[in-house]
């Protein structure tokens, strides 16, 4: 993949962790499972690509940086969980 930490690799790292196929991948179904979060917002579309990436991260390009679910969803407050790489 091209592209190291600029900008534009960071933009072409997310379109691969958006275009990853995580149903595909049993480590997903596991690190999933261990998301700690209230079950209202796990359903929430934005909450778990949120969590996608951060696995992304973790698992397939440790060098892609997802960006933190905004403040303003008021997740954090309830959640009290700190957006750290």
């Amino acid at each position: 993949m091209a592209g190291g930490g600029g900008p534009e690799g960071q933009q072409e790292k997310k379109a691969a962790a958006e275009g990853y196929a995580y149903e595909k991948d049993p480590r997903w179904a596991d690190y999933w499972s261990n998301v700690l979060i209230p079950q209202q917002h796990a359903g929430r579309p934005d909450v778990q690509r949120h969590f996608q990436l951060k696995f992304y991260q973790r698992y397939i390009v440790h060098t892609f940086l997802p960006l933190c679910l905004s403040l303003s969803l008021g997740i954090f407050k309830e959640l009290r969980i700190a957006c750290v790489l």
